[in-house]
């Protein structure tokens, strides 16, 4: 082995060295003499042995010197962490990422199907929305068709209506009703209606009343006798019945035509002689009364079966048709 050529320096200034320096001071000669001394390397087994009873001097330089060895290693080892680190973090951002991108994927698949299913609603209920909407076109014009039907039947049942009721009233052109005639079990009808011609001084025979006889109550619960209708052979002879019970009526203004006059006994009743109307009709009429007594009307009367209204003497009659015309009085 090749000599140093450099002198080996001292351990003066080693923080192990200054704790000894007092002690070692006395031979500082002698460190000094051997400092340019060339040691020869002892084999590594008496290295060991003198390590294992060396003196808290040397325990202390070889701490220092492993500590110096760690701080150089530092570097290294913290880049080895640091690549491991991120490695780590490579790896977990790959999990992450794939992680995320089956979670999304999947997502999208579900969303995929439900859209797929929600156009195939939409395409379903578009079909049937067609359906409905054309039979609703149809129904819509079949209703337009009965609307029209219906209001042609209108006017039609109308007019038919008017009809009957204009042949209901000439069935009855002959006929007069009697009201007041009390009821009895063996009352004699044809004799009562020959007494009442003949107080009001018209000449009637037995033969000229085709039929006599009493009709059943609208209203059971009314107390007052039931009508007598007699049929007379023309409506000549109505009319001459119905003009003499008026002329009666009128001489005798105190003592009009009653049940007295008729022969029958027991309380003095009024009795009323007009022509016979249809249930229509007298509806129509009792309608025309009731409004003449609301509006000031003085006269309401009855003449072959049409009615007719007057607000005094020096106004214009009215002629009542049905119960609209009643609407239009002011």
């Amino acid at each position: 082995m090749a000599k140093s050529k450099q002198p080996k320096s001292d351990n003066a200034n080693s923080p192990v060295t200054g704790r000894f320096r007092d002690e070692d001071y006395s031979n500082k000669s002698l460190k000094d003499d051997s400092r340019n001394v060339t040691h020869r390397q002892k084999p590594s087994s008496l290295r060991n042995d003198k390590q294992s009873t060396s003196s808290p001097i040397n325990v202390t330089t070889e701490k220092s010197i492993e500590a110096t060895d760690l701080d150089e290693d530092a570097p290294a080892t913290n880049r080895h962490i640091r690549s491991m680190f991120d490695g780590f973090k490579t790896k977990l951002s790959m999990m992450v990422r794939n992680i995320v991108a089956a979670v999304v994927e999947e997502k999208i698949c579900d969303l995929t199907k439900k859209l797929s299913d929600f156009q195939d609603s939409i395409q379903f209920l578009n079909h049937h929305f067609e359906q409905l909407k054309s039979q609703q076109a149809s129904t819509t014009e079949h209703m337009e068709k009965l609307q029209k039907d219906n209001a042609m039947l209108n006017v039609t049942v109308a007019d038919l209506t008017s009809r009957l009721a204009i042949a209901e009233q000439h069935q009855r052109e002959s006929n007069v009703e009697i009201n007041g005639i009390p009821e009895h079990r063996n009352e004699n009808l044809t004799n009562c209606i020959m007494q009442l011609a003949k107080t009001i001084n018209v000449s009637l025979k037995e033969e000229d009343f085709i039929q006599v006889t009493r009709v059943a109550k609208t209203n059971r619960d009314d107390p007052r006798p039931r009508l007598v209708v007699a049929k007379l052979r023309t409506p000549r002879q109505r009319d001459q019945l119905l003009a003499g019970v008026q002329t009666y009526n009128k001489s005798n203004k105190e003592n009009k035509l009653n049940t007295h006059h008729l022969g029958i006994a027991g309380t003095k009743a009024p009795v009323f002689v007009a022509e016979h109307l249809t249930p229509a009709n007298k509806r129509l009429h009792a309608a025309t009364r009731q409004k003449a007594k609301e509006k000031g009307f003085k006269f309401v009367w009855v003449r072959n079966g049409r009615i007719y209204i007057r607000k005094n003497e020096t106004c214009q009659a009215l002629t009542i048709r049905s119960l609209d015309n009643l609407k239009n009085i002011t």
